[in-house]
Protein backbone atom coordinates (compact mmCIF):
# COMPACT_ATOMS: atom_id res chain seq x y z
CA UNK A 1 0.00 0.00 0.00
CA UNK A 2 2.54 2.67 -1.10
CA UNK A 3 -0.22 5.31 -1.40
CA UNK A 4 -3.34 4.96 0.75
CA UNK A 5 -6.08 3.85 -1.73
CA UNK A 6 -8.45 6.48 -0.35
CA UNK A 7 -5.87 9.21 -1.02
CA UNK A 8 -5.15 7.86 -4.49
CA UNK A 9 -8.85 8.10 -5.35
CA UNK A 10 -9.18 11.62 -3.92
CA UNK A 11 -6.21 12.85 -5.96
CA UNK A 12 -7.98 11.90 -9.21
CA UNK A 13 -10.54 14.69 -8.80
CA UNK A 14 -8.14 17.28 -7.41
CA UNK A 15 -8.14 20.75 -8.97
CA UNK A 16 -4.36 21.11 -8.54
CA UNK A 17 -3.68 23.25 -5.46
CA UNK A 18 0.02 24.20 -5.30
CA UNK A 19 0.65 21.95 -2.27
CA UNK A 20 -1.15 19.55 0.08
CA UNK A 21 -0.21 18.10 3.46
CA UNK A 22 0.36 14.35 3.62
CA UNK A 23 1.66 11.91 6.22
CA UNK A 24 4.50 9.56 5.29
CA UNK A 25 4.55 6.32 7.29
CA UNK A 26 8.10 4.96 7.37
CA UNK A 27 9.08 1.32 7.79
CA UNK A 28 12.64 2.45 8.62
CA UNK A 29 13.72 5.74 10.28
CA UNK A 30 16.61 5.94 7.79
CA UNK A 31 14.06 6.76 5.07
CA UNK A 32 13.65 10.24 6.58
CA UNK A 33 16.92 11.35 4.99
CA UNK A 34 15.69 10.24 1.56
CA UNK A 35 12.48 12.23 2.01
CA UNK A 36 14.47 15.36 2.85
CA UNK A 37 16.43 14.94 -0.37
CA UNK A 38 13.32 15.12 -2.61
CA UNK A 39 13.13 18.54 -4.33
CA UNK A 40 9.83 20.28 -3.57
CA UNK A 41 9.04 18.24 -0.42
CA UNK A 42 8.97 20.13 2.90
CA UNK A 43 9.52 17.71 5.77
CA UNK A 44 7.79 18.63 9.03
CA UNK A 45 7.62 17.06 12.47
CA UNK A 46 7.44 13.35 13.22
CA UNK A 47 5.48 11.18 15.66
CA UNK A 48 5.67 7.39 16.04
CA UNK A 49 6.89 6.21 12.62
CA UNK A 50 5.06 8.98 10.76
CA UNK A 51 6.18 12.37 9.47
CA UNK A 52 4.20 15.33 8.11
CA UNK A 53 5.06 16.48 4.58
CA UNK A 54 3.98 19.47 2.50
CA UNK A 55 4.25 18.51 -1.18
CA UNK A 56 2.90 19.34 -4.62
CA UNK A 57 0.20 16.73 -5.42
CA UNK A 58 2.32 15.39 -8.28
CA UNK A 59 4.98 14.19 -5.81
CA UNK A 60 2.64 11.85 -3.91
CA UNK A 61 3.05 8.94 -6.34
CA UNK A 62 6.85 9.42 -6.39
CA UNK A 63 7.07 9.34 -2.59
CA UNK A 64 4.73 6.35 -2.44
CA UNK A 65 6.97 4.48 -4.89
CA UNK A 66 9.83 4.54 -2.37
CA UNK A 67 10.21 1.10 -0.72
CA UNK A 68 9.11 1.20 2.91
CA UNK A 69 7.03 4.39 2.60
CA UNK A 70 3.23 4.61 2.78
CA UNK A 71 1.54 7.95 2.08
CA UNK A 72 -1.67 9.06 3.83
CA UNK A 73 -3.53 12.37 3.78
CA UNK A 74 -3.31 14.82 6.67
CA UNK A 75 -7.09 15.03 6.68
CA UNK A 76 -9.24 17.40 8.73
CA UNK A 77 -10.95 16.12 11.87
CA UNK A 78 -13.45 17.80 14.13
CA UNK A 79 -15.93 17.61 16.96
CA UNK A 80 -19.53 18.45 17.50
CA UNK A 81 -19.23 22.12 18.33
CA UNK A 82 -20.88 24.00 21.23
CA UNK A 83 -20.76 27.26 19.23
CA UNK A 84 -24.25 28.68 18.62
CA UNK A 85 -24.05 30.10 15.10
CA UNK A 86 -26.65 30.55 12.32
CA UNK A 87 -24.84 27.79 10.37
CA UNK A 88 -22.47 25.06 11.59
CA UNK A 89 -18.76 25.99 11.42
CA UNK A 90 -17.03 24.65 8.30
CA UNK A 91 -13.69 24.74 6.49
CA UNK A 92 -12.84 24.10 2.84
CA UNK A 93 -10.38 21.25 2.31
CA UNK A 94 -8.59 20.86 -1.06
CA UNK A 95 -9.33 17.12 -1.28
CA UNK A 96 -12.54 16.69 0.70
CA UNK A 97 -14.42 19.92 -0.06
CA UNK A 98 -16.52 21.42 2.73
CA UNK A 99 -15.83 19.86 6.12
CA UNK A 100 -18.65 20.81 8.48
CA UNK A 101 -19.30 20.51 12.21
CA UNK A 102 -22.66 20.01 13.87
CA UNK A 103 -23.60 21.43 17.26
CA UNK A 104 -24.13 20.22 20.82
CA UNK A 105 -25.02 21.92 24.10
CA UNK A 106 -22.64 21.48 27.03
CA UNK A 107 -23.07 22.28 30.74
CA UNK A 108 -20.39 25.00 30.71
CA UNK A 109 -19.34 27.36 27.96
CA UNK A 110 -15.99 29.18 28.33
CA UNK A 111 -17.90 32.36 29.22
CA UNK A 112 -19.94 30.58 31.88
CA UNK A 113 -16.93 28.90 33.48
CA UNK A 114 -15.69 32.22 34.87
CA UNK A 115 -19.07 32.89 36.50
CA UNK A 116 -20.64 29.47 36.74
CA UNK A 117 -22.25 30.07 40.11
CA UNK A 118 -22.44 33.87 40.30
CA UNK A 119 -25.41 34.47 37.95
CA UNK A 120 -27.46 31.81 39.70
CA UNK A 121 -26.84 33.48 43.03
CA UNK A 122 -27.19 36.97 41.58
CA UNK A 123 -23.86 38.00 43.08
CA UNK A 124 -21.06 37.80 40.51
CA UNK A 125 -18.38 38.90 42.95
CA UNK A 126 -18.80 35.76 45.09
CA UNK A 127 -18.42 33.37 42.14
CA UNK A 128 -14.94 32.10 42.94
CA UNK A 129 -15.39 31.91 46.75
CA UNK A 130 -18.63 29.98 46.26
CA UNK A 131 -17.00 27.58 43.84
CA UNK A 132 -14.18 26.91 46.28
CA UNK A 133 -16.67 26.51 49.13
CA UNK A 134 -18.69 24.03 47.08
CA UNK A 135 -15.56 21.93 46.59
CA UNK A 136 -14.35 22.12 50.17
CA UNK A 137 -17.60 22.03 52.13
CA UNK A 138 -20.11 20.44 49.78
CA UNK A 139 -22.34 23.53 49.32
CA UNK A 140 -25.02 23.27 46.62
CA UNK A 141 -26.64 25.83 44.35
CA UNK A 142 -30.12 26.72 45.66
CA UNK A 143 -31.77 27.12 42.26
CA UNK A 144 -31.10 23.71 40.71
CA UNK A 145 -31.03 22.82 37.02
CA UNK A 146 -31.88 25.16 34.17
CA UNK A 147 -34.09 23.45 31.59
CA UNK A 148 -33.71 24.18 27.88
CA UNK A 149 -35.99 23.11 24.99
CA UNK A 150 -34.86 19.97 23.19
CA UNK A 151 -32.46 18.87 25.93
CA UNK A 152 -32.94 15.64 27.83
CA UNK A 153 -31.34 15.78 31.28
CA UNK A 154 -30.13 12.37 32.48
CA UNK A 155 -29.42 12.43 36.24
CA UNK A 156 -25.86 11.49 37.18
CA UNK A 157 -26.98 8.64 39.44
CA UNK A 158 -29.04 7.12 36.62
CA UNK A 159 -26.10 7.30 34.21
CA UNK A 160 -23.79 5.58 36.68
CA UNK A 161 -26.43 2.90 37.19
CA UNK A 162 -26.87 2.33 33.43
CA UNK A 163 -23.10 1.98 33.05
CA UNK A 164 -23.07 -0.34 36.06
CA UNK A 165 -20.51 1.86 37.80
CA UNK A 166 -20.19 2.28 41.57
CA UNK A 167 -21.28 5.61 43.04
CA UNK A 168 -17.85 6.03 44.62
CA UNK A 169 -15.72 5.26 41.55
CA UNK A 170 -12.39 6.83 42.52
CA UNK A 171 -9.28 6.15 40.42
CA UNK A 172 -5.96 7.29 41.91
CA UNK A 173 -3.16 5.30 40.31
CA UNK A 174 -3.96 5.19 36.59
CA UNK A 175 -3.09 8.00 34.16
CA UNK A 176 -5.86 8.99 31.74
CA UNK A 177 -5.63 11.41 28.81
CA UNK A 178 -8.11 13.39 26.72
CA UNK A 179 -7.20 14.63 23.23
CA UNK A 180 -9.60 17.43 22.36
CA UNK A 181 -9.84 21.25 22.37
CA UNK A 182 -7.78 21.56 25.54
CA UNK A 183 -8.53 22.11 29.20
CA UNK A 184 -8.76 25.13 31.50
CA UNK A 185 -8.04 24.02 35.08
CA UNK A 186 -10.33 26.63 36.71
CA UNK A 187 -13.51 24.55 36.80
CA UNK A 188 -15.89 23.46 39.58
CA UNK A 189 -15.38 19.75 38.81
CA UNK A 190 -11.57 20.02 38.82
CA UNK A 191 -10.99 20.75 42.50
CA UNK A 192 -7.93 20.34 44.76
CA UNK A 193 -8.16 16.53 44.89
CA UNK A 194 -7.37 16.35 41.16
CA UNK A 195 -3.83 17.50 41.84
CA UNK A 196 -1.61 18.96 39.15
CA UNK A 197 -3.12 18.53 35.67
CA UNK A 198 -0.75 17.78 32.77
CA UNK A 199 -1.47 20.00 29.76
CA UNK A 200 0.00 20.09 26.24
CA UNK A 201 -0.90 21.45 22.82
CA UNK A 202 -0.49 20.61 19.14
CA UNK A 203 -3.14 23.12 18.02
CA UNK A 204 -2.01 26.58 18.97
CA UNK A 205 0.38 28.25 21.39
CA UNK A 206 -1.47 27.49 24.65
CA UNK A 207 -3.19 24.30 25.88
CA UNK A 208 -6.31 26.02 27.25
CA UNK A 209 -9.84 25.33 26.00
CA UNK A 210 -11.43 28.34 24.31
CA UNK A 211 -14.44 26.34 23.08
CA UNK A 212 -15.60 24.20 26.00
CA UNK A 213 -15.76 20.75 24.38
CA UNK A 214 -12.49 19.40 25.80
CA UNK A 215 -13.49 20.71 29.20
CA UNK A 216 -16.85 18.94 28.91
CA UNK A 217 -15.28 15.62 27.92
CA UNK A 218 -12.80 15.68 30.81
CA UNK A 219 -15.42 16.50 33.41
CA UNK A 220 -18.12 14.10 32.21
CA UNK A 221 -15.58 11.28 32.17
CA UNK A 222 -13.30 12.11 35.09
CA UNK A 223 -14.71 15.16 36.92
CA UNK A 224 -15.68 15.44 40.55
CA UNK A 225 -19.15 16.39 41.74
CA UNK A 226 -20.47 19.95 41.14
CA UNK A 227 -23.60 21.84 40.17
CA UNK A 228 -23.99 23.00 36.57
CA UNK A 229 -26.88 24.66 34.76
CA UNK A 230 -28.21 21.12 34.20
CA UNK A 231 -28.12 20.27 37.89
CA UNK A 232 -25.67 18.05 39.76
CA UNK A 233 -23.00 16.54 37.48
CA UNK A 234 -20.40 13.93 38.29
CA UNK A 235 -17.88 12.14 36.09
CA UNK A 236 -18.07 8.42 35.43
CA UNK A 237 -14.81 8.01 37.35
CA UNK A 238 -13.33 10.47 39.83
CA UNK A 239 -9.68 10.47 38.72
CA UNK A 240 -7.38 12.03 41.34
CA UNK A 241 -3.79 12.71 42.25
CA UNK A 242 -2.47 14.42 39.11
CA UNK A 243 -3.45 11.55 36.82
CA UNK A 244 -5.42 13.59 34.23
CA UNK A 245 -3.63 14.72 31.07
CA UNK A 246 -5.08 16.92 28.34
CA UNK A 247 -3.57 17.56 24.91
CA UNK A 248 -5.11 20.24 22.70
CA UNK A 249 -5.29 18.71 19.20
CA UNK A 250 -8.14 20.88 17.85
CA UNK A 251 -8.48 24.64 17.73
CA UNK A 252 -11.06 26.84 19.43
CA UNK A 253 -13.51 26.42 16.55
CA UNK A 254 -13.38 22.61 16.87
CA UNK A 255 -11.17 21.77 13.86
CA UNK A 256 -7.93 19.82 13.81
CA UNK A 257 -5.98 17.47 11.56
CA UNK A 258 -4.93 13.84 11.56
CA UNK A 259 -1.26 14.44 12.30
CA UNK A 260 -1.95 16.61 15.37
CA UNK A 261 -3.91 13.67 16.81
CA UNK A 262 -1.02 11.29 16.04
CA UNK A 263 1.26 13.70 17.93
CA UNK A 264 -1.20 13.83 20.82
CA UNK A 265 -1.43 10.03 21.05
CA UNK A 266 2.36 9.79 21.11
CA UNK A 267 2.67 12.47 23.82
CA UNK A 268 0.00 10.81 25.97
CA UNK A 269 1.60 7.36 25.72
CA UNK A 270 5.05 8.76 26.57
CA UNK A 271 3.46 10.47 29.60
CA UNK A 272 2.22 7.05 30.71
CA UNK A 273 -1.49 7.17 29.90
CA UNK A 274 -3.26 3.82 30.13
CA UNK A 275 -6.51 5.25 28.74
CA UNK A 276 -6.83 7.82 25.93
CA UNK A 277 -10.13 9.43 24.91
CA UNK A 278 -10.77 10.67 21.34
CA UNK A 279 -14.18 12.36 21.12
CA UNK A 280 -13.61 13.52 17.55
CA UNK A 281 -13.92 12.25 14.01
CA UNK A 282 -13.38 12.66 10.30
CA UNK A 283 -13.77 10.68 7.11
CA UNK A 284 -12.18 7.23 7.34
CA UNK A 285 -9.23 6.96 4.94
CA UNK A 286 -10.18 3.68 3.31
CA UNK A 287 -10.58 0.68 5.60
CA UNK A 288 -9.55 0.39 9.24
CA UNK A 289 -6.41 -1.33 7.94
CA UNK A 290 -5.56 1.69 5.75
CA UNK A 291 -6.52 4.65 7.95
CA UNK A 292 -3.45 6.27 9.60
CA UNK A 293 -5.12 6.84 12.98
CA UNK A 294 -6.31 3.25 13.09
CA UNK A 295 -2.78 2.10 12.25
CA UNK A 296 -1.32 4.13 15.13
CA UNK A 297 -3.93 2.83 17.57
CA UNK A 298 -3.14 -0.77 16.56
CA UNK A 299 0.50 -0.25 17.59
CA UNK A 300 -0.47 0.67 21.18
CA UNK A 301 -3.64 -1.39 21.70
CA UNK A 302 -1.94 -3.96 23.94
CA UNK A 303 -0.67 -1.25 26.31
CA UNK A 304 -3.34 1.49 26.17
CA UNK A 305 -7.14 1.49 25.99
CA UNK A 306 -8.18 4.01 23.31
CA UNK A 307 -11.82 5.14 23.51
CA UNK A 308 -13.02 6.62 20.21
CA UNK A 309 -16.22 8.45 19.33
CA UNK A 310 -18.64 6.38 17.27
CA UNK A 311 -20.99 9.22 16.28
CA UNK A 312 -18.76 11.27 13.97
CA UNK A 313 -17.59 10.20 10.51
CA UNK A 314 -14.76 7.72 10.85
Amino acid sequence: MPVNPWLKEKLKGLHSPPTIEVIAELADPALLGRLRAIPGAIVGKGAFNMVRLTVPPGLVAQIGAMPGVTVHYNAPVGIRSPLRLPAPPSILDPLMGEFKLSSIVIPYSPQQMAASFGPRLGVGIVTFPFRMASQLFGLRSPLGAIKEPGIIIQPTGEVLSLLELPEDNVVQNVKVAVLDTGLTPLHPQLGPLKGFLTLGTFAGPVPFDGLGHGQFVVTEAFGGEAWTRFGLCKGAADVRGGNIGSWKVMNDLGFGDTFAIVQGIEAATKWGAKLINLSLGGELQGSVDDDPLCRVIKTIKDEVIVVCAAGNDG
